[in-house]
């Protein structure tokens, strides 16, 4: 259960900081006034749930396991930057579900 939290955790977190490091790819829309100032809560927050997947696995794999999480979600990121000139809500969706589905197989691999 504090893996599956950790990465939940996790996924949501880096929601929080990509609204306030990334652009709204719209001039107007529903969360155009939603995004934080700051990242340092949402930082925090990915911090802590990275904490938790590394302790929940222990070693390695924990680290590995948030990796992957931040490398997924990043990646799907930086496509909707690029093609769509900053993120939505879809592309913050479609983020945290690759992220945490990356997190989970890593996690399964267990190597």
């Amino acid at each position: 259960p504090l893996l599956v939290a950790g990465l939940w955790g996790g996924a949501r977190a880096a929601m929080a900081v990509t609204m306030a490091r990334v652009p709204y790819a719209r001039a107007r829309g529903a969360a155009s006034g939603f995004a934080p100032r700051s990242a340092a809560t949402g930082g925090a927050s990915l911090v802590a749930a990275a904490a938790a997947v590394v302790v929940a696995l222990g070693g390695w794999a924990g680290l590995a396991t948030a990796v992957a999480l931040v490398a997924g979600f990043g990646a799907v990121v930086a496509l909707g930057v690029r093609r769509l000139g900053g993120y939505t809500g879809d592309v913050l969706g479609g983020a945290g579900v690759v992220g945490e589905t990356l997190g989970l197989v890593v996690a399964a691999a267990r190597w």
